[in-house]
């Protein structure tokens, strides 16, 4: 049963735009059918385990595994059409507190052991404080994410310019294989098929950027990490 037009449990209001109308259908109509897929697979696993071979165990967890995947499959893509739909006011904001409060979130985490992070002295910046949030939060988890054996290094630094600020984040992680690095923004996209991630991140990421007024880029070198850069308008600051 979907749910009345002007809320849901992620919180997307009635939709507007064609892509939010196909967010909202998404998000509403494919949810239940997913959920009664898992639970009845689980329910079959459970009941007659006993009775299955390896091969139906394994057919069941591989469709578990993927519906698992679908899920995070819609929330990104609600998490993306939020992007344009977030009307709060921007706010001055100083990079260096956010990124270091950020940061925080990672920094204890047992995938993050080890980890530096060096900010230099960033700009305060004018923008809606909780999609900053979010755009730092994609950055650091595609860091922690995409570590290789070294303990991980992450360089956060800012460059002034006439009308802008070309901010850089930069790891020494794994690295983009060249081939995903053109589509690397597209909507589920992954430098790594096997990842259990949707792959929206640096979609995400984009869209709060574009939002702002600015552009995101990427450069990157196997085996020697990635450069994430955006600019920032001056006059949205």
């Amino acid at each position: 049963m979907t749910q009345p037009e002007n809320q849901d449990r992620g919180g997307l209001s009635s939709p507007q735009s064609e892509f939010d109308k196909f967010v909202y259908a998404v998000s509403h109509d494919l949810q239940e059918p997913l959920r009664g897929v898992s639970a009845f697979l689980k329910l079959l696993d459970q009941k007659y385990s006993d009775q299955l071979d390896e091969q139906a165990q394994t057919y069941i967890n591989f469709t578990l595994e993927n519906a698992e995947k679908m899920r995070q499959m819609i929330y990104a893509l609600v998490d993306l059409s939020r992007v344009s739909r977030n009307n709060e006011e921007k706010e001055v904001i100083n990079m260096n507190e956010l990124a270091a409060n950020v940061w925080l979130m990672y920094n204890n985490a047992p995938a993050a052991s080890g980890a530096s992070f060096i900010a230099e002295d960033l700009p305060q910046i004018k923008g809606i404080s909780t999609q900053l949030v979010q755009l730092m939060q994609v950055l650091f988890q595609n860091s922690v994410d995409n570590k290789s054996e070294k303990p991980l290094e992450i360089h956060f630094d800012c460059k002034e310019e006439k009308d802008l600020y070309k901010f850089s984040f930069a790891d020494n992680g794994k690295g983009i294989p060249e081939a995903y690095q053109d589509s690397i923004f597209e909507i589920f996209r992954k430098a790594d098929p096997k990842s259990g991630k949707a792959g929206a991140g640096l979609t995400i990421a984009r869209a709060i950027v574009e939002k702002h007024g600015g552009k995101i880029s990427l450069t990157s070198i196997e085996d020697q990490g990635t450069t994430v850069y955006f600019t920032w308008p001056k006059e949205s600051s």
